[in-house]
């Protein structure tokens, strides 16, 4: 075997960003924790809030994620992929802008 035959057999090397992806997705994990701990120790210990209320906050902080995942199948299952990349990336800041908003509100009382 020479060696334009082995360069023929040996496919090039190629590059991902794979560790690039693991790196990213790695790090959305620490904040979710933090989220996920530090939310209901706010309402329970600090707030001192009731059963009823504390129940409530962990209520509003799962059920988006909930309705976002039917809605998100319902899509990917009906519309092209390049559709609901470009839907999202749209309405997206949106939810920014209506946070920024609600915190206004709050901050600044009116």
């Amino acid at each position: 075997m020479s060696e334009t035959d082995a360069a023929v057999a040996a496919p090039a090397a190629t590059t991902t960003n794979f560790p690039s992806f693991l790196y990213a997705h790695g790090g959305w994990f620490p904040a979710f924790g933090l989220q996920m701990v530090l939310f209901p120790y706010l309402v329970r210990v600090i707030l001192r809030e009731n059963e009823i209320r504390f129940g409530l906050a962990q209520m509003s902080m799962q059920l988006p994620t909930a309705l976002l995942i039917l809605v998100g199948g319902f899509m990917a299952d009906r519309i092209d992929a390049l559709k609901v990349v470009i839907i999202g990336c749209s309405v997206a800041p949106a939810g920014l802008h209506r946070d920024v908003a609600f915190a206004s509100i709050a901050q600044f009382g009116g």
